[in-house]
């Protein structure tokens, strides 16, 4: 019993131990939210005036704790000079925005705090310069870049350390169970001891009533032999009866301090089952504990990267956006031109059309002409082929006059004329 007591005490310090561990602080120190923050204050109608509400959007850095911003809005009515100052003290932050324009004087305080390490939720009203309360204005504060050393920046090392020390508590919860588990066992044995020492004594305890009848039964037959051993007889009877009595009744309670005893063993035993039903558990919750820790590892570097992956397509969004913005001139101007130069080609294929009707008008008569010549060329030729085939045999003719008349008559010669 003293070892399932010491158990149990062990077991209660590491499950409030566990418990420690897992309830880790937000803000420790004066920059663990520093870094480049996000701000939006909206701000409801004005209860006074009735004028619209509104939304201002700004970026600051926040260091050692504090940051400043200051902006000038010129309107018709004059410069409107609006100077924030912003203060982190723990986990909660107080932000101020005095503001002035010609002579009026005006001021808004919202305080609130921290619901994560990258977030802030802000509350609080504009106030004139005689305190009197204007307008309903919230803020939300979102960190964008976290400074070295702050608690966005250290979060996925302060949250392996948590799980380390859940890692930890979990393991010395999981050795306190088995070390009660040991208690209870040993508690089981001393009560299986005593149980085969009561059973001894209740054997012992028979053996000696056994006796005890066994002599009543010699004095009853030494009483037969004489009426003097009978009494005596009879005395050593009763006494023997008293005891055979006195060791019954310690049997019987002997047999219910065994079932009581056995009632401990049976309670003990699902003590003990119970106990390493814990152990089993707490094994269960130490493997999660492992795979929560790598789970934690892993989600740390993918949010590196996607931080790292977010900055770069936020450069590369900018640039494809100049670029777009630069191919939408050009684009606009190239089209001013292609209608122009679709209207001039438009006029030049009506022309180009006309012009191809009429070639091929000319084209046609063109082919009838040719057509026409080339047959006059041909039958000219033929007439031609004809004409000198026609001379040729004409000389040949002729040659053969000029040849019979030759030896015939010799050629006068001319007389001249008186």
């Amino acid at each position: 019993m003293t070892g399932s007591r010491k158990g149990a005490f062990a077991l209660a310090a590491c499950v409030t131990a566990f418990g420690w561990a897992a309830a880790p602080a937000l803000a420790q120190g004066q920059g663990d939210y520093d870094g480049r923050w996000r701000f939006e204050m909206t701000c409801g109608p004005n209860l006074l005036s009735g004028q619209p509400g509104y939304v201002q959007r700004f970026e600051a850095s926040l260091a050692n704790g504090a940051f400043t911003h200051a902006r000038r809005i010129r309107g018709s009515s004059g410069t409107q000079t609006d100077r924030w100052t912003g203060q982190v003290s723990g986990n909660r932050m107080e932000v101020t925005v005095a503001s002035e324009l010609g002579n009026a004087r005006w001021s808004t305080r919202l305080a609130g705090d921290a619901t994560s390490y990258r977030q802030f939720d802000l509350a609080g009203g504009l106030f004139l310069a005689d305190d009197r309360r204007a307008r309903e204005c919230t803020m939300a504060a979102t960190q964008i870049r976290a400074a070295a050393g702050s608690l966005a920046a250290t979060a996925p090392a302060r949250a392996q350390a948590e799980a380390r020390a859940a890692l930890d508590a979990a393991q010395a919860q999981a050795e306190a169970a088995r070390a009660e588990a040991d208690a209870l066992r040993t508690d089981l044995d001393m009560a299986r001891f005593e149980g085969a020492a009561v059973r001894d004594e209740l054997t012992r305890q028979a053996a000696a009533l056994a006796q005890a009848t066994q002599a009543a039964t010699q004095a009853t037959a030494r009483a037969t032999q004489a009426e003097q051993a009978l009494a005596a007889a009879r005395a050593e009877t009763t006494q023997a009866r008293q005891a055979a009595t006195e060791a019954t009744t310690r049997a019987e309670a002997a047999q219910r301090e065994l079932a009581t005893l056995r009632t401990q063993a049976t309670e003990r035993q699902q003590a003990a089952t119970q106990a390493t039903q814990r152990a089993t558990q707490a094994e269960q919750a130490l493997a999660t504990a492992q795979r929560d820790l790598t789970a934690a590892r892993a989600q740390a570097t993918e949010q590196q990267q996607a931080a790292a992956q977010a900055t770069q397509r936020a450069t590369q969004a900018e640039q494809a956006l100049a670029a777009a913005q630069r191919d939408l001139t050009a684009a606009r101007a190239q089209a001013t031109e292609q209608q122009q130069a679709a209207a001039q080609a438009t006029q030049r294929a009506t022309q180009a059309e006309q012009a191809l009707a009429t070639a091929q008008r000319d084209l046609t008569a063109a082919r009838a002409q040719a057509t026409e010549q080339q047959q006059a060329a041909a039958q000219a030729t033929q007439r031609a082929t004809q004409a000198e085939q026609a001379a040729a045999s004409a000389r040949s003719e002729l040659e053969q006059a000029r040849r019979s008349a030759a030896p015939a008559q010799p050629a006068q010669p001319t007389q001249p004329r008186q």
